[in-house]
C-alpha cells in the first residue's frame, strides 16, 4: 500500500505543480489502489480523499482526513495534504498550522513551504508569505508554480520580494516557461497597462491596474462556478482588492463568502 500511495503522491506533486490533468488521473487510481490494499494506511487515506475534492464531496474527504491524521500524524505527506483541503475549504489559519507540521517534518519540501506562504497569504499575513515563499525558491530555483508565487506576493503587497523572486528565476533560468505571465504581473503592478496587458490578462491584473468592472466580472464568474475560489478571508484580507471594497458588487460577494467560510469553519475546522 505505501509503495502505490507513494506513486501517487508523485503524480499528485506533479499535478499540484504543472496542472497536467492526466497526472491527476494516475494520482487518483494509485490512491484507490493504496486504499483497497490497506485501508488503515495513513498516507493511502489522505491520498483517497483527493478526488472528492474536485467532485465537491467534502464531508468524505474530512472523514478520511481525521482518520489519516489520527493513523499517522508525523506523516508529513499527511500533513500537508490536510493543509491543502483546509485550503482549499477557504480555512486559511488551519490549513497554515499543518503546512507548518508538514515543513517541521520535512524541511526541504518546496510544496510544503510554498503552501505555507500560500496559507499565510490567504489570511493577509503578507511578511509571513514572502518568508517562506523566498524559502520555497532557496529549495527549488526553478519553481514550477512560479505565477501564483509572484500572484499571492503581490496580492498581500510585498513587491520586493516578488522582483527578488522573479530575477532570480530568470537569472537561473530564462527558459522558464512562467516567466511571461509573472512579468505581466510585475508590469501591472508598476502600472504599465498596455504592456502588462499585452502578455497576459486575467483578474489579478486588471486589479492592480484599477480595473474594476473588468476585475469583478472574472472574479464573479469564477466564484459562480466553485465557491472554493476566492474564499472569504482572501477577500477580506488581501491588497489587491482594496480598490473594489466599495463596490455593492464586491461587497455582496464578501458578503456570500463570509457565509461559505462561517459553515465550513463549524464543519471541518477542526482537522
Amino acid at each position: 500500500a505505501e509503495a502505490l500511495a507513494g506513486l501517487g503522491w508523485l503524480y499528485t506533486l506533479q499535478f499540484v505543480g504543472y496542472g497536467n490533468s492526466q497526472d491527476l488521473k494516475q494520482a487518483i487510481a494509485y490512491g484507490r489502489r493504496a486504499y483497497e490494499a490497506d485501508p488503515e494506511s495513513a498516507f493511502a487515506n489522505a491520498l483517497i480523499g483527493i478526488p472528492y475534492i474536485f467532485s465537491g464531496e467534502y464531508d468524505l474527504v474530512y472523514d478520511h482526513l481525521k482518520k489519516a491524521l489520527s493513523l499517522n500524524p508525523n506523516k508529513p505527506e499527511v500533513q500537508f495534504i490536510s493543509g491543502v483541503y483546509l485550503r482549499w475549504m477557504g480555512l486559511c489559519s488551519q490549513a497554515a498550522g499543518h503546512m507548518q507540521k508538514a515543513l517541521d517534518l520535512d524541511p526541504y519540501d518546496f510544496f510544503s513551504a510554498g503552501g505555507l506562504a500560500t496559507s499565510h497569504a490567504q489570511c493577509g499575513a503578507g511578511e509571513k508569505a514572502a518568508v517562506y515563499y523566498l524559502r520555497a525558491v532557496e529549495i527549488n530555483p526553478n519553481p514550477p508554480v512560479l505565477w501564483s508565487l509572484i500572484r499571492m506576493l503581490l496580492s498581500t503587497g510585498q513587491t520586493q520580494a516578488a522582483e527578488e523572486i522573479f530575477s532570480r528565476v530568470e537569472m537561473e533560468n530564462p527558459a522558464h516557461e512562467g516567466l511571461e505571465r509573472a512579468r505581466a504581473l510585475l508590469l501591472a503592478s508598476r502600472g504599465d497597462r498596455e504592456r502588462a496587458l499585452a502578455l497576459d490578462q486575467n483578474f489579478v491584473i486588471y486589479a492592480l491596474l484599477g480595473m474594476q468592472e473588468q476585475a469583478l466580472v472574472e472574479i464573479e464568474k469564477t466564484v459562480e462556478k466553485s465557491d472554493t475560489e476566492f474564499p472569504y478571508l482572501e477577500l477580506f484580507n488581501q491588497r489587491l482588492y482594496d480598490g473594489l471594497r466599495d463596490n455593492p458588487r464586491f461587497q455582496a460577494l464578501l458578503s456570500r463568502q463570509k457565509q461559505v467560510y462561517e459553515e465550513r469553519l463549524a464543519k471541518f475546522g477542526d482537522l
